[in-house]
């Protein structure tokens, strides 16, 4: 019910790439992470996965690696891959974001409010709601857009560094809306309806997650050549 021509062809590539050279799937994954949805659709990203699986797959017939078949210059073989693809999708990135917008809120509000049912409100802070938006929209953007833009770079070798980064400007991030959200408070207590909320946001991923499967079968129209055997 929830599958799209991605996820099934992801499901295809994992299944594959689980019987190639640990040293080819590193290349691979490595090339992957770079993608990133500002850069290359999710649906041919997929199919680029593929292609490198199968050149990956004949490399070892012929007793050769990945490696020897790209060269030493993975950053420009990936450049390539790129200016040779349909680009991205800013209907794909649109949707991506009011669904992680929507599920966060959907699961935040859902959760704390469940947990605590001897101090249950349906009533939510307006101004709360915004720094969850803000800290989802930074989140968003750093996982989807700088760190692809960053392993491209070569600094997936800096993993620890970058592990620590993304944790303390999160963490600062969090500290600093927080202050500010608790500051203002104190001044403007603007509260609505949490049910509303909830109701709202459902609707929004339920949307979202509707056009986003439309947007994938319609960047798969033409290609159905990679994924026709996976749907009998």
């Amino acid at each position: 019910m929830f599958k799209d021509e991605a996820r099934l062809l992801k499901k295809e590539n994992d299944d594959i790439a689980r019987w190639l050279p640990e040293e080819d799937e590193d290349i691979i994954d490595k090339i992957m992470e770079s993608l990133g949805i500002f850069r290359v659709n999710s649906f041919d990203a997929q199919v680029i996965r593929r292609d490198l699986i199968g050149m990956a797959e004949e490399a070892r017939l012929r007793s050769s690696n990945m490696k020897e078949v790209i060269g030493d210059d993975i950053k420009l073989f990936t450049y390539d891959l790129i200016k040779n693809s349909r680009g991205s999708s800013k209907l794909e990135i649109i949707l991506l974001y009011l669904k992680s917008i929507s599920g966060i809120v959907l699961l935040s509000l859902g959760f704390f409010g469940t947990i605590n049912l001897t101090q249950f409100s349906w009533d939510v802070s307006l101004l709360g709601l915004f720094s969850l938006v803000n800290y989802i929209t930074y989140f968003f953007l750093i996982s989807k857009l700088v760190r692809p833009l960053l392993n491209m770079e070569g600094w997936h070798r800096f993993g620890f560094y970058w592990s620590a980064y993304v944790g303390i400007s999160t963490y600062s991030y969090a500290i600093i809306f927080g202050s500010l959200g608790t500051a203002m408070n104190e001044n403007f207590k603007v509260f609505i309806n949490k049910g509303y909320v909830l109701l709202v946001a459902g609707l929004i991923y339920l949307v979202s997650e509707y056009f986003y499967r439309k947007n994938i079968k319609n960047l798969a129209q033409d290609r159905s050549n990679y994924y026709e055997d996976l749907t009998d």
